[in-house]
Order: structure tokens, then sequence, then C-alpha cells
């Protein structure tokens, strides 16, 4: 009974894995030449070489 409910729980972790098909959510869009970038989640931008360089504090885009 034991080993049944260990595979259930390895069948279950698999499928859990399993990418459902869709596409996935869009996050960001990339504008080279505006040189901006925006975030589809919470609508903020900013310049394309601060979002490069990891500095998402700041936000004088555009």
């Amino acid at each position: 009974m034991a080993r049944q409910e260990d595979s259930a729980k390895v069948l279950s972790d698999r499928n859990r894995q399993i990418a459902s098909g869709e596409r996935p959510v869009k996050q960001f869009t990339h504008n080279q030449q505006r040189s901006v970038v925006e975030s589809h989640g919470t609508g903020e931008l900013w310049r394309l070489s601060d979002f490069y360089r990891g500095r998402l504090d700041r936000h004088d885009a555009a």
C-alpha cells in the first residue's frame, strides 16, 4: 500500500513539472528604438541601458 502511495506521489510530482503548452505571459517589452523597457505586470518603464545593467531602482525612462 505504501509503495502505491509513493508511486502516485512521484507521478504527481512529475506531472506538475510538465508545461501546460500555453504561451507564457508576456512580462517585458524591450523597445530598442525608444531605448525603453516596459513591464507588463506593473506598467513601469526603465531606460534600456539601466535595465540591462540591472538598475531596476531607476525609473527615469522616456
